[in-house]
Parts: structure tokens; C-alpha cells; sequence
């Protein structure tokens, strides 16, 4: 996903969006490991949920069939669709990144005690919010189901806290990235 030498169209910064919003989904935490890893995944779903209101701010609705005459036409400056596409790129480089995930952020793939295999995430909508951020998140969401369905990521794996240290750098980073957008068209 280069973006420094590519011309970015609306189109292409919808498609960044909704993949973005779809990475998120890969990153859970397992709550069976503690109030710690509870709250540290809440920062996550908050960086989400900061994410999909930036996006709607913009017109940016999270959907597959998204048109991009509804995206404010601010992004219609050159500089500024560049700079919004390569910090969508920093959220799905982050968080497709398996390697990464585990060495540098402290996450390891979950497994299913049953099977011993790494568990698959078939249903995401399972995964809900707690009650603070659930009607917030379900708003602006879009339709998961079938962003997951049209996804081009093959897999969909779902992590687990290993070293608290390390996975708050990454809930930092995931900040960073939301204040940078934020900063850029607020």
C-alpha cells in the first residue's frame, strides 16, 4: 500500500477507511486475562470509535458501498488526501502486521484450548462493547459483517495480551495516528 508516489483518488481514501475500520476488528485482547487487559482493550475500541467519528465527520460512512461525491470536499486538495491516505496506511500496516504485532507490541495469536489452533474470527458482531461505548460504536460502524465478508485479509486472528508493557505502545501509536487526523481536518 504505497501511497507517496501514487496519485490518491476519493475513492482510494474510502477504500483506506474501510480497511482501517476492518484491521481494528483483528486486534482483540483476551478479557480472561485480567482487569488490566479489560481497560487496555476499551483504549482500543475508543481509538476505533475516535476513527469512525472522524470518518463520519468527513463523510466517510464505513460502508462498502460508500460514494465518494459524500466525502467532504476538502478532501479534494491534493496535500491533504495524500497525508489522510498515509495515515490510514499507518493504521492497517500496524495492525496487519502479525509479526509486528507479536514482537514489538506484545501480542500473541489466541488459541482455542479445544483444537490448540489459533481461533479464527468468524464473528465479529460477538465481540461487543461494553454498554458506555456499544450505541456510539454501533452508529458509526457501518456493516461489519460485510466489510469482514469482502475483506481481501485472508486471516482474521485474534490476539492476547502477553506483555502489558509493550501493547501500550501500541495503544499509544493508534492514538497518535487518530490525533494526527484529527489534527489535519478537525
Amino acid at each position: 500500500m504505497e501511497v507517496a508516489s501514487t496519485v490518491i483518488t476519493t475513492a482510494g481514501v474510502v477504500g483506506l477507511f474501510n480497511t482501517a475500520l476492518e484491521v481494528f476488528d483483528y486486534v482483540q485482547s483476551a478479557a480472561a486475562f485480567g482487569s488490566t487487559h479489560e481497560v487496555l482493550q476499551v483504549k482500543i475500541e475508543v481509538e476505533k470509535v475516535r476513527l469512525l467519528i472522524w470518518g463520519q465527520w468527513i463523510g466517510l460512512d464505513g460502508s462498502a458501498d460508500q460514494r465518494g461525491d459524500a466525502v467532504n470536499e476538502v478532501l479534494d486538495r491534493e496535500y491533504l488526501k495524500t497525508a489522510v491516505a498515509g495515515l490510514l496506511v499507518c493504521f492497517v500496516k500496524i495492525l496487519e502486521d502479525s509479526e509486528g504485532l507479536r514482537d514489538r507490541y506484545g501480542l500473541v495469536p489466541r488459541v482455542d484450548p479445544g483444537t490448540g489452533t489459533g481461533v479464527e474470527m468468524e464473528n465479529l458482531d460477538q465481540q461487543l462493547l461494553g454498554s458506555t461505548f456499544k450505541r456510539t460504536y454501533d452508529k458509526f460502524r457501518g456493516n461489519p459483517s460485510r466489510r469482514q465478508r469482502d475483506s481481501t485479509l485472508a486471516l482474521r486472528m485474534r490476539w492476547a495480551v502477553a506483555d502489558e508493557r509493550r501493547f501500550r505502545r501500541l495503544v499509544e501509536e493508534l492514538k497518535a495516528i487518530n490525533d494526527s487526523l484529527n489534527h489535519l481536518l478537525p
